[in-house]
C-alpha cells in the first residue's frame, strides 16, 4: 500500500485522537466497534443490490457495495493507526505472515518483498532536578526504559517532531535544542521473525528543555507498548540495565558536565 495512503491515514488518526477527551484506549475500542458498524452497512448494500428485501427491493449498485467496503478499509486503517506507532509496517508484516501461509506452494507467493522503509525517529534527553525522563515499554516480551520520541511526519522538521512526541507519550511540552547524536541500526535476517523484515532506523536525540511543568500526567496518544513514564536519577543511569547502553553512555556523559559535540553511533544489530 502507498506510503502517501498511510500519511492521510495518520493524519486522519491525529485528527480524531485531538477531537477526544476520552482515554487511549477507550478510543480504541470505539474505533473498532466503528468497523463493525461499517460492516453493517456493507452487508445492507448488498442486502440492497440483490433486492433481498421486499420492501426496499433493488436499491444499491455495485459502485455502493464498493464505497462501503471501501469505508470499511478506511475505518480499520485508522483504528490501526491510532494502536500502532508503524501501521503500515505492521500491516505489511501480517500481510506477508498471511500470504505466506496461503500462497505456499501455489507459485503465487512473490519471490522477493520489497525491503522495508528507513524510518526517521526523533528522540529527547529531557533532564530535570536531577533526573533524566525515561519512558517504561513492554517491547518484544521484556520491560525496557526508552528516551521519549518517536517517528517523525512527513514535512515535519526534526526538532519539532521530538517535541510533538514528547506532548504525545507524556503529557510535556518541551523545547528542542541541541543535537546530541545520529544513530543508525538495523536488524539482520532471522532477529525479529516476527516482522518478516529488516528493520532500519535512524534516531537523532535532541537535548530539550521543559517549558511547563515536570508533572507526568500522562499523553493522549502514547505508543501501545508504554506502560509508564520515570523520571530516572541521573547517578542511576549508569547502572540501569532496561536502558540500551548506547543511551547509558551518552546521557551519563551529559550528565557529567562532558562536551556534547554532536556524534554518530553506528550499531550492527537492532538492540
Amino acid at each position: 500500500m502507498q506510503h502517501d495512503a498511510w500519511n492521510t491515514v495518520r493524519a486522519l488518526a491525529d485528527y480524531y485522537d485531538t477531537m477526544s477527551d476520552l482515554p487511549r484506549e477507550q478510543n480504541w475500542i470505539l474505533n473498532v466497534l466503528k468497523i463493525a458498524e461499517e460492516t453493517g452497512e456493507a452487508a445492507q448494500a448488498v442486502i440492497g443490490l440483490t433486492g433481498t428485501n421486499p420492501r426496499k427491493g433493488l436499491s444499491h449498485t455495485w459502485d455502493d457495495v464498493r464505497a462501503e467496503v471501501a469505508d470499511v478499509i478506511i475505518t480499520s486503517m485508522i483504528a490501526l493507526a491510532r494502536m500502532s506507532p508503524d501501521p503500515d509496517e505492521f500491516f505489511d508484516n501480517q500481510l506477508a505472515a498471511k500470504a505466506g501461509r496461503a500462497l505456499e506452494g501455489t507459485g503465487r507467493l512473490p519471490a522477493q518483498r520489497p525491503p522495508a522503509r528507513i524510518r526517521n525517529s526523533a528522540k529527547a534527553v529531557i533532564i530535570h532536578d536531577g533526573n533524566v525522563l525515561l519512558t517504561r515499554n513492554l517491547w518484544r516480551g521484556r520491560e525496557c526504559h526508552f528516551l521519549p520520541g518517536g517517528g517523525q511526519h512527513p514535512g515535519e522538521p526534526l526538532p519539532h517532531a521530538a517535541e510533538r512526541e514528547v506532548l504525545e507519550e507524556t503529557g510535556l511540552t518541551v523545547t528542542a535544542s541541541q543535537l546530541l547524536w545520529v544513530r543508525e541500526w538495523a536488524s539482520k535476517p532471522g532477529d525479529f521473525p516476527q516482522d518478516h523484515d529488516i528493520v532500519h532506523r535512524i534516531e537523532i536525540a535532541f537535548h530539550c528543555t521543559l517549558a511547563g511543568s515536570p508533572e507526568l500526567t500522562g499523553g493522549h496518544q502514547a505508543d501501545s507498548d508504554q506502560i509508564g513514564l520515570e523520571w530516572v536519577p541521573l547517578e542511576k543511569i549508569s547502572s540501569l540495565d532496561t536502558l540500551a547502553p548506547h543511551y547509558r553512555d551518552r546521557i551519563t556523559a551529559l550528565a557529567a558536565g562532558a562536551p556534547q559535540a554532536a556524534a554518530y553511533l553506528p550499531s550492527e544489530t537492532g538492540a
